[in-house]
Parts: C-alpha cells; structure tokens; sequence
C-alpha cells in the first residue's frame, strides 16, 4: 500500500530522477568535508554505543562530547541487538584492549522524547518501560562477559538531546560523558520523522553530515532486512519528505577494517540481508519504478576515506 504522500500526489518521476542524480553527485564530496572532522588522535578508550536506527537519533557523538569516529555506534531496530551478537562483533576487539589496559565503555542508549511518548521509540511501541527492562537484562548479561568494562544504560531524548540515567555505574568516564552532554544545550526543531533514506554501515558519519534524513543499519546487525522494512514503511507513512519526488535511498556502505576477517563477515551479512531485501515484491516494485535508488561504497573506517563502487 502507497503512503498518504504518494497516493494523494501523482509521481514525478523526472523530479524522483533529478533528485537522485543530485544525491549521487554529492556523496562524494559530502564525504570529503565529513573525513575532515574525523578524529585521528587515539580516543584513550574503547567507546561502543548501541541505539536505534531512529534518523533522528544518529548524532549521538554531538550529545556524549565524543569526537566524530571515536566510538562504535552499533545501530538497529530499538537498538535491539542479543549479548551472543554483540559478543561476535566486538569480542575480539573489546578482549584486546582490556588486555592493553584499555578502558572499554559499552553505552546502551535507548531513544525517546521527553515531552511526547507517540514521539519515542516504534521499535518499542514507545513503551519505556520495556526498553527498560530490555536493556537492563542486555546490560546484565554484558556485564557477566565483560566484568571489566563499563556497561551504561541512559535514555536519550532526540529532542532536547539530554540523557535520563536508566542503570549506570557511578565512573568518572560517565561523569565526563552526562557533563559534555549538560553543556550540549541544543533542542531539536525537527521532532518528528524527515528521513529518507536507509544507510547500512558502520561510517555513518563519514557520509550523512545532517540530522534527520538517513536511518542507519550497522553492517553485522542480524536483523538489516526486517528492520530496513520497518524504515521503508516508517518513511512512506510518516516521513514529512515529499516522496513523489523525492526517491527513497538505499545507500550500502562497505566498511574496511584492519581485520580482515572483520571486514569479510560484514561484507557477507550486508550481502545476504540486501538481496533478500531487495527481492521482496514490494521493493522491487518500487526499485524498477525508479522511486527507489541504491548506491554501493566502500569506506575505510580508520580514515573515513570512501569511494562509490
């Protein structure tokens, strides 16, 4: 079924087109003024966010006073990701810097707004209270794996960007974290949904600069088709972009990580999830139509240097 936008407005197809052309034309530079922020001195920690896929709720380096690149952000469907999955990713690496001593910070960061639940997180069924529940059980079992690392759970408010303690422990790193955000003082004036696009990647930041127009899969999230769905119909329901003329982006992004075998698992599961996502009659319908457009890069994560494939 078409969304309001579409069924009470004839498509235009040439400004669908036109638009496009547009977005593929600045990708490239839109990623060379990005790498520019990127931080290239050493964190002195091991930062790993988990939150939503929401596109409002993607800039979180901004709220935590991180520098661009610093921290990991692992992005689903509500944030929702199982301790055996978050383990395959980021075990080895977490393992790692524990070993050198390295402080590792796994923040859980489930989104809201403050001031209107309808406004908080679908994913959930604005329901904070199983948000709760869930990632206090996730932080549980992260904390039985990790029992060095520090595992936070804070809610976040994609209006006002403030952070609400869920269950976190009393570090100076998260003293550091809730004062960077105190002096943050930012309030969103574009609180509802304006996104148009699906980033799947772990450089989100090397590509999309703006707030609000891309949700973001991470490359090794077992649940990238199901919830590329949810942001498809989220967009076509919900989204204040016109879309007859504006086409829907799917924009995969091939990370590159000094392990190899990193590298490899993320290219595969990327793979798997878009072609069955691709494939589903509703999509295609929409991708042989031309109001549906995907675009294939490659990015290095260390360097946030990219190149359309």
């Amino acid at each position: 079924m078409h969304s309001p936008h579409i069924a009470e407005k004839t498509l235009n197809l040439d400004a669908i087109a036109s638009f496009w052309e547009r977005e593929r034309t600045a990708l490239p530079e839109r990623n060379r003024v990005c790498g520019v922020t990127r931080a290239t001195n050493d964190a002195g920690q091991k930062i790993i966010v988990v939150t939503c896929m929401d596109e409002r709720n993607t800039h979180l380096e901004d709220a935590l006073g991180f520098a661009f690149g610093h921290a990991e952000i692992y992005a689903s469907g509500g944030g929702k990701v199982d301790a055996e999955t978050f383990h395959t990713i980021y075990g080895a690496d977490i393992a790692r810097s524990l070993e050198e001593n390295t402080a590792v910070s796994i923040l859980l960061l489930p989104h809201e707004c403050s001031h209107d639940a309808e406004l908080g997180c679908a994913a959930f069924g604005n329901d904070q209270e199983a948000q709760r529940v869930f990632f206090t059980d996730l932080k549980k079992n992260l904390k039985e794996r990790y029992p060095d690392a520090e595992v936070h759970v804070s809610a976040f408010c994609t209006t006002t960007h403030t952070l609400r303690d869920i269950d976190t422990e009393d570090t100076a790193a998260y003293k550091t974290i809730c004062d960077a955000n105190a002096k943050l003082d930012t309030h969103a004036q574009d609180v509802t949904h304006a996104g148009y696009g699906i980033y799947i990647g772990d450089a989100y930041r090397a590509w999309v600069p703006n707030r609000n127009l891309y949700f973001h899969l991470s490359s090794q999230s077992a649940s990238i088709t199901g919830d590329a769905h949810i942001a498809l119909k989220v967009m076509e329901h919900h989204s204040d972009i016109d879309l007859s003329v504006t086409p829907i982006v799917v924009h995969v992004d091939y990370p590159v990580y000094e392990n190899g075998a990193r590298t490899e698992a993320a290219g595969t599961n990327i793979d798997t999830h878009l072609e069955a996502f691709l494939t589903h009659p509703d999509v295609a319908v929409r991708l042989a139509s031309g109001r549906l457009q995907v675009v294939k890069t490659k990015t290095d994560i260390a360097t946030w240097q990219g190149k359309i494939l």
